[in-house]
């Protein structure tokens, strides 16, 4: 399930010299929108092949996230 921006927003709000990190449903829809707001995203399954942790890495999936950041 991806972060919701809303909350994101009000944590770095009340927080906003903290690091913040978004690790939850990052993927190259919400990529940037969730780096305007935070210091960076953990991202897994997203990486995977079919978005499956079991399985292995996507080059493709790596690629497409990378040219949104």
């Amino acid at each position: 399930t991806a972060a919701d921006l809303s909350e994101l927003m009000a944590v770095r709000a009340a927080c906003p010299d903290l690091p913040l990190f978004v690790g939850s449903g990052v993927n190259p829809e919400n990529a940037a929108q969730y780096l305007a707001h935070c210091d960076g995203l953990i991202v897994g399954s997203y990486l995977k092949q079919e978005g499956h942790w079991t399985n292995p890495l996507d080059e493709q999936r790596i690629k497409k996230l990378l040219a949104v950041m």
